[in-house]
This record gives C-alpha cells, sequence and structure tokens, in this order.
C-alpha cells in the first residue's frame, strides 16, 4: 500500500481519539517520498504509534545507533531465562520512522511438530539488551506502566540432583507480576476464534466506521496473510489476532502480587 494511506490511517485514527496505534507492516526501506514524509509526521503527531522488529538472518536496512536501541529497550534489571529467543539480527523501520514512533517490539511464534501454536515469546535478546514483544510493549505504554521499576527473575531447579537448569521466569512490574516458561513465553489465554471485530482498512478510510468505534482502543493494523496463519487450540488465527491475544493476556495476568 502507498504509505499516504497509511499516514491517512494514522491520522485518522488519531482524530479518533485512539489510545495507540499499532502497525504491522515491514518497513524496512525508505522510498524517500511524500508517503514516507506524511507517516513519519502522523506517527510522530499522534505520539503512540507502535510497529514491529523483526529476526533477520543478515543485517538488513537501518542498523540503529547505541541510544536509540538503548531507549527501545526494556528497561528491566535481571535476565531471561537461557533458553529464551536471541536475535543476530533484526530488520527495524527505516530511520525517520523509527524515530517517530514510541516503540518496537517483536512478534515470534513457537509452534510444536504439528504446526500449532506452543507459545509466544514475551520478549527477545539483541545487542546485549532485551526488547519487549509488540504486545508488552504496547502494554506498557496503554496501562500507564512505563515508569513501573521492572525486574526479570529467572526460576531454576535441580536436573538428576547435579545441576541447575531454568525451568521459567518472572516479570514483575512494580507490584505485579507476569509467569514466563523456559523459553522467555508468557502463558495466554487463547480467545475464541471471532473474538475480536475487524474492520475493513478501505472502509475506515471511506468514514463508513463510526469514529467512536476507535475512541480509547487499542488499533492493531495489518494485512490478512494466510499463508502465515498459525492452527491454535481455538481455531486459526492470523499475527494480529494473536498479538492482540498476548496483550489481552497480559492485562489478565499482571495481577498484584
Amino acid at each position: 500500500w502507498p504509505r499516504d494511506r497509511l499516514a491517512a490511517m494514522v491520522s485518522l485514527l488519531a482524530q479518533a481519539k485512539a489510545r495507540a496505534i499499532v502497525l504491522r507492516f515491514y518497513f524496512r526501506d525508505s522510498r524517500n517520498d511524500a508517503g514516507d514524509r506524511a507517516l513519519v509526521r502522523a506517527a510522530a503527531a499522534h505520539g503512540h504509534v507502535f510497529v514491529e522488529m523483526v529476526k533477520a538472518d543478515a543485517p538488513q536496512g537501518w542498523q540503529a545507533p547505541e541510544e536509540w536501541l538503548d531507549r527501545m529497550a526494556l528497561k528491566a534489571t535481571g535476565g531471561l531465562p537461557r533458553q529464551a529467543v536471541t536475535a543476530a539480527h533484526v530488520q527495524l523501520p527505516f530511520e525517520e520512522l523509527a524515530r517517530a514512533v514510541r516503540g518496537v517490539g517483536s512478534v515470534d511464534v513457537f509452534v510444536d511438530r504439528q504446526d500449532r501454536l506452543r507459545s509466544l515469546p514475551l520478549a527477545v535478546r539483541y545487542q546485549g539488551r532485551i526488547f519487549p514483544s509488540l504486545a508488552l510493549r504496547v502494554f506498557l505504554d496503554v496501562a500507564g506502566l512505563e515508569a513501573e521499576p521492572l525486574r526479570l527473575e529467572v526460576q531454576q531447579e535441580k536436573r538428576y540432583g547435579l545441576f541447575n537448569a531454568d525451568k521459567g521466569g518472572r516479570l514483575f512490574i512494580g507490584k505485579r507480576r507476569v509467569g514466563m516458561d523456559a523459553q522467555g513465553c508468557a502463558y495466554v489465554n487463547l480467545s475464541a476464534t471471532g473474538a475480536y471485530t475487524p474492520r475493513s482498512f478501505a472502509d475506515v478510510l471511506r468514514g463508513t466506521v463510526p469514529a467512536r468505534t476507535f475512541r480509547d482502543a487499542v488499533v492493531i493494523v495489518g494485512a490478512e496473510t494466510p499463508e502465515q496463519d498459525v492452527k491454535t487450540s481455538t481455531g486459526t488465527k492470523g499475527g494480529i489476532e494473536l498479538v492482540a491475544d498476548q496483550l489481552t493476556g497480559l492485562y489478565q495476568l499482571a495481577g498484584d502480587e
């Protein structure tokens, strides 16, 4: 899609008072055109736009400097379990957009031998830092918890009575806690298929969807890609729905200590 259409969507959702806007598109390369500039302006103006960072096999696109990585990384003490996801390289949005958005986050999916969803990582390691999942990044913002002290705790157990092994961990957000497994994945209650109401991109731009639909909402904008859908215990799901499930799960799991 031309990026001026995405810019128009961000501006429209901003006018509708959406609390956060998540863009699940890849913006690796700048097109150096009016669409790029419009999207950057719209993201900066809203102030709560989030985009995805993607694992890559080799360096791709903009290589972020230390100061940007420090700003976007999770400000947490402690660490992830040793089996948690580590990314050697990532694909980021082009520089101007990366600097305009509120935050970035990963979207990873672990599947079993039957290609069914097993778990969703809560965070990944990259460049000696810990980056949150896209859902966690959005959750911290919309729940007003970005200023809360964050601490990662790894839980260990004796294996065969000889050595310690990571059996999981917890993320403490102030007095709230979210459990993780040995791969650094949060436990998620998957919604039933159809739990969220999708809206057509074109219908929203045409103005046929009432603006009140998006007031105070977290709006995830993306394309349907059936070839990337994942089988789950509650039906086949796409990446957009899985991000929504993890975000909903964080609200459910982050109970008081």
